[in-house]
């Protein structure tokens, strides 16, 4: 039985096949995936409606399922990066 909030399979599938030194990028709508993407990259979207998921609810749930050396972030205030249990520099 999960003891975290990530219950989404795809995306649970892709973190256990992450090892040291992965990069997880969490974006919303507006970011370029297309042109962007790495050619190892895999894409899970969550679009459900504009903005909802939002990424610090997706962060939310990845931090409570595995452990994260580093966040960086765009535009996420201080303040909800410590809700959803992130040290800010």
């Amino acid at each position: 039985m999960l003891k975290h909030q990530l219950i989404h399979p795809k995306i649970s599938e892709v973190l256990a096949r992450a090892g040291h030194h992965s990069v997880i990028l969490i974006a919303d709508g507006n970011y370029p995936v297309w042109g962007k993407k790495g050619p190892n990259a895999e894409l899970v979207s969550l679009n459900l409606s504009p903005g909802i998921p939002t990424v610090a609810q997706v962060l939310r749930a990845v931090l409570s399922a595995v452990p994260v050396d580093a966040v960086n972030t765009m535009g996420i205030p201080p303040n909800v990066l410590l809700t959803v249990g992130c040290r800010t520099a």
